[in-house]
């Protein structure tokens, strides 16, 4: 009599983790959002470029923010910090271009710290400005300010969602505001004064401008005693 065969025994479903590592998740991620901008990934999207299902990444990170929350962490921590040998001042102007020139790499990156303030990413940034102040003398109230004032510095492109256009971005389109103006030149007049100057104005050679200036407010400001200002009362 034959020997029947024995029967194969269904493979049960387990929970595994899997094989995608969560370091793959956000290199991939970090890439994606240098091209579309943090506001417009989405977990499918990102699971579609791994090509593996959006399980595998909640895996690894409960939700979008908390894997943009890595992305941004993984981002800001690639700016290098300038040598303590450079003067604080030079030092304090690289690391604010550097942040602002990240912020225009990653379109709605920085949309993304100001909402996450507690996020690894958003500390860091921190502690790189307040580091070269520090180093520069500031304590207490005067590394307060000036971080305060600091904190008011940004390059406008970078509140955009979307990527600006490559090349340098102009603060007016004269081909664009000359017509509008001219309809009734009485409304605007300090503007239309102005317009052939501010039609040269570029976002990214007067950034540094302004950088230089408020760094020697800040530096000003450091010789004068500090004057706390009194809250109002509720």
């Amino acid at each position: 009599m034959p020997h029947a065969k024995p029967k194969r025994s269904r493979k049960t479903r387990t929970t595994l983790p899997p094989a995608l590592a969560a370091s793959e998740i956000i290199e991939v991620t970090v890439t994606m959002a240098r091209r579309v901008g943090f506001g417009r990934l989405s977990m499918r999207q990102i699971a579609a470029k791994l090509d593996v299902s959006a399980t595998a990444l909640y895996y690894h990170f409960r939700d979008k923010n908390a894997l943009l929350e890595r992305v941004g962490e993984h981002i800001i921590y690639s700016i290098d910090l300038p040598s303590r040998r450079v003067p604080w001042r030079k030092r304090l102007r690289q690391v604010v271009l550097s942040q602002q020139a990240v912020q225009l790499a990653y379109p709605g990156l920085a949309r993304f710290l100001l909402h996450h303030r507690e996020s690894a990413a958003a500390l860091r940034w921190i502690e790189m400005i307040l580091e070269v102040l520090r180093d520069g003398g500031f304590r207490g109230q005067h590394a307060v300010r000036a971080l305060a004032t600091l904190s008011f510095f940004i390059h406008p492109m970078t509140l955009l969602d979307d990527r600006p256009h490559a090349g340098s971005v102009q603060m007016i389109d004269r081909k664009l505001i000359a017509p509008r103006l001219a309809l009734d030149p009485s409304r605007h007049p300090r503007l239309m004064e102005l317009l052939p100057q501010l039609a040269d104005f570029s976002f990214d050679v007067y950034l540094p401008i302004a950088l230089d200036r408020i760094i020697a407010g800040l530096a000003s400001d450091l010789r004068q005693p500090v004057r706390t200002a009194k809250r109002r009362r509720p």
